[in-house]
């Protein structure tokens, strides 16, 4: 909105746009403007004649020699000495309330912040998920401050970044609670104006972004699992039901697609762990994937007490293989040119190795086991309906915030300064213009 606005008289403070582009940033300025009408009025009033002594011939002779003006026309009759005066209080008086041109507003894109962790999937009372309901006031914000034309940006560190514009949702597969443990959003790098919170537990009191939180009291349920026992809360304590899971698939890796060394760790790993080795991926708990195809090249690299050297994809895996915002580049090598190459990537649910072969693998060979395996259980998808206990607790009560929103921009050039400063000139002009023909006993 842009500060001030063209009114009438009796509302000159109530500042808003008078027509397309065109404002007032001091509005009560233009109160200023009685001041000529009022200069105008008093000089219209018929003054009374001066006394003159008729005793002198010579003032009676030029007396006679003036043309007779009638009464009404000396009442309306205005020095040019006042209309110049009148013209620089006016001019003086729409200097003082700011007017400008500026362009209209710009569009504007705001930002959804979507907390998508465990917690926001539990139900609340009306049947609704926290999500659902923390989701549903951000959006009556946005429909009541939104404009045609505005964009809206749905962010979370589940998903990648989905742009739309305003009063469009996202699909509901990007709104679905993914099937691993997503964190938080970091709030504290997202208080901005325009931006809006979407969670059940605020954080903490924002400065600038609003804030939808929905609350929630603890929920009981399953927290954790180990193989195929379930781990389940009762609001008190935690007790262990046997067998209640069943076996889940994993996906191994083709023959000879990767080092032997990984496929029989991989293996052994599944079975520690109580999952069923698979070449399907629909349904898989963890898809251990192999590099695609293509020239092969020298690499060494290592972490966590051990190194291996041997063959893998030339320039590591391609880009579209990196492209989960949530995975991590577990392994990687410096390649030509200093650029960095990826040979392990982990994201929840999946590894993709870059590796075709080891040479050589030097170090522990217990933390070489142990390195994997910390990876394969971090990134393995747990069973559906497993919410963590801290995930379960209380929330609170419901929590909306919205602050003051800042003004939206608006586009082509301001040209406030150069208006007023043409207004004071005019004024200044109109002024010297009065003294000069009131003459120098009047000035």
């Amino acid at each position: 909105m842009i500060p001030g606005s063209l009114l009438v008289p009796g509302s000159l403070m109530a500042p808003g746009p008078a027509w397309e582009g065109f404002s007032f940033a001091r509005p009560a300025g233009l109160w200023a403007l009685l001041a000529p009408v009022l200069l105008w009025l008093v000089a219209r009033e018929r003054s009374e004649p001066p006394a003159l002594a008729t005793g002198a011939f010579a003032l009676w002779r030029e007396l006679g020699n003036r043309p007779a003006v009638r009464t009404k026309e000396a009442r309306r009759c205005v020095p040019p000495a006042v209309r110049f005066a009148i013209a620089a209080l006016s001019f003086g008086a729409l200097a003082a309330a700011g007017p400008r041109f500026s362009g209209a507003p710009l569009p504007r894109t705001w930002v959804l912040l979507v907390d998508q962790s465990p917690s926001t999937s539990l139900a609340l009372d009306d049947g609704r998920t926290r999500l659902e309901q923390a989701l549903a006031g951000a959006l009556d914000w946005l429909a009541s401050r939104g404009a045609p034309g505005d964009r809206v940006s749905w962010r979370t560190p589940a998903r990648s970044e989905l742009e739309l514009p305003w009063g469009e949702r996202p699909p509901p597969d990007w709104l679905a609670h993914p099937r691993w443990f997503a964190p938080e959003p970091d709030f504290a790098l997202a208080d901005r104006s325009g931006t809006a919170w979407v969670t059940d537990r605020m954080p903490f009191a924002p400065a600038n972004a609003a804030c939808f939180a929905s609350g929630g009291a603890r929920v009981a349920g399953p927290v954790a699992s180990s193989g195929l026992t379930r781990i389940d809360w009762d609001g008190g304590r935690l007790i262990e039901v046997e067998d209640a899971l069943s076996s889940r698939p994993v996906t191994e890796l083709p023959a000879g697609a990767a080092p032997r060394e990984l496929e029989e760790l991989f293996a052994l790993w599944a079975l520690e762990r109580g999952f069923s080795l698979d070449r399907a991926t629909a349904g898989a708990a963890l898809v251990f994937e192999a590099a695609p195809e293509g020239p092969d090249g020298e690499a060494q690299a290592g972490r966590d007490g051990w190194t291996a050297r041997g063959r893998a994809l030339a320039g590591g895996l391609p880009p579209e293989a990196l492209a989960d915002p949530a995975g991590e580049r577990w392994l990687e090598v410096e390649g030509a040119g200093g650029t960095r190459e990826t040979l392990v990537f982990a994201s929840p649910g999946r590894v993709r190795v870059a590796w075709r072969s080891f040479e050589r693998v030097a170090g522990d060979p217990a933390a070489f086991a142990l390195s994997w395996s910390r990876l394969f259980d971090r990134v393995v998808l747990p069973p559906p309906g497993i919410v963590p206990l801290a995930e379960r607790q209380d929330a609170g009560q419901k929590q909306f915030l919205v602050p003051e929103l800042e003004d939206r921009p608006s586009g082509g050039r301001d040209d406030s300064g150069r208006i007023e400063g043409g207004l004071a000139l005019a004024a200044a002009l109109c002024a010297l213009a009065a003294a000069g023909s009131a003459g120098p006993r009047r000035a």
